[in-house]
């Protein structure tokens, strides 16, 4: 092996260890994804095994509009929610098979599905660590659903979004968490993130589809309970 392929050998190794996390070397963009691994916090979760369960969550952001998207069970279910700081817009949609609904929700107003974490705590405390290149800044949550227990949290302010956290309980925190916890109708996860890309991001991943019907909030969490039912 001569000089020039081990300089290209260690090159490509270099590139693939800078690349492990995403591109984040745009300290502070307005425009790319984050992509979360999901794992559950129960092991037994009755009617449905964990590996049919959604193992990830992908959040896609430009110029303050948010969309974070979780498709389940090999595509059988879709939900996502869509946030604008500008426009006040805050809503979710669900797509189960071929049928599809959405929900609006009011600006600030949490989501549907995560009515079992309204009793949620946030103490803010020293503390940090890095995750994908960003500094974060850590949180003390107490979730009754979880557990008695402080549990750490992690959000960073090094990408540039306003109010990323407006339609979840955790609204109070003015950075994007990279590390955090949601109780999604029954189902207890740690979410973690994997992948932090600097990218483009079209305009029409933000706009409204047609062909949903409009449906109330109960509703929507009905359904989500049937979907999730453990």
């Amino acid at each position: 092996m001569n000089g020039n392929q081990v300089h290209i050998i260690v090159t490509v190794l270099l590139l693939l260890l800078v690349s492990s996390c995403g591109d984040t070397t745009d300290r502070d963009f307005r425009e790319g994804e984050i992509h979360y691994s999901i794992t559950y916090l129960e092991s037994n979760l009755g009617k449905i095994p964990v590996e049919l369960l959604p193992n990830e969550m992908t959040m896609k952001f430009r110029n303050d509009a948010v969309m974070t998207e979780i498709d389940g069970i090999f595509g059988y279910f879709n939900i996502s929610n869509v946030t604008n700081s500008k426009n006040t817009d805050n809503i979710t949609y669900l797509k189960v098979m071929n049928k599809k609904f959405y929900f609006e929700g009011k600006q600030g107003e949490i989501a549907p599905g995560f009515r079992l974490m309204a009793n949620m705590d946030i103490e803010f405390v020293d503390g940090g660590k890095e995750i994908c290149g960003f500094y974060c800044e850590k949180a003390m949550i107490r979730l009754p659903e979880i557990g008695d227990d402080p549990i750490p949290v992690f959000f960073t302010r090094e990408i540039g979004i306003r109010d990323p956290n407006s339609a979840t309980p955790y609204n109070e925190i003015d950075g994007v968490l990279l590390e955090f916890y949601l109780t999604l109708s029954n189902l207890k996860m740690k979410l973690i993130a994997e992948n932090v890309y600097s990218k483009p991001v079209s305009d029409k991943k933000f706009d409204r589809p047609q062909d949903y019907l409009r449906i109330s909030k109960p509703i929507m969490e009905s359904i989500l309970d049937s979907l999730m039912v453990n």
